[in-house]
C-alpha cells in the first residue's frame, strides 16, 4: 500500500491525526512522498518519537489554522 492510499483512507474514515501526520511529513518536511510505501511511516509512529512528533504536529496544526485565517 502506498502512503497516498492511506492518506485518502485517513481522510475518508476521519482520522485527523493520521491525516495531519502524513501531510506534515510529505508537504512540510518533505521527508516522504505520497508514492512511498506505507512502511516508510513506521519510524515516525514509534513510541520514542511520540512526544517530539506530537509537539511538532501541534505546532504545524496551529500554523495551518493561522494560514487559513490570513
Amino acid at each position: 500500500m502506498k502512503i497516498k492510499e492511506l492518506y485518502y483512507e485517513s481522510f475518508v474514515e476521519d482520522y485527523p491525526s493520521l491525516t495531519l501526520l502524513i501531510d506534515y511529513l510529505v508537504n512540510e518536511r518533505k521527508l516522504l512522498t505520497l508514492l512511498d510505501d506505507v512502511n516508510s511511516l513506521q519510524p515516525y509512529l514509534q513510541d520514542h518519537h511520540k512526544s517530539k512528533m506530537n509537539a511538532r504536529l501541534i505546532a504545524y496544526k496551529e500554523y495551518l489554522e493561522c494560514k487559513k485565517k490570513a
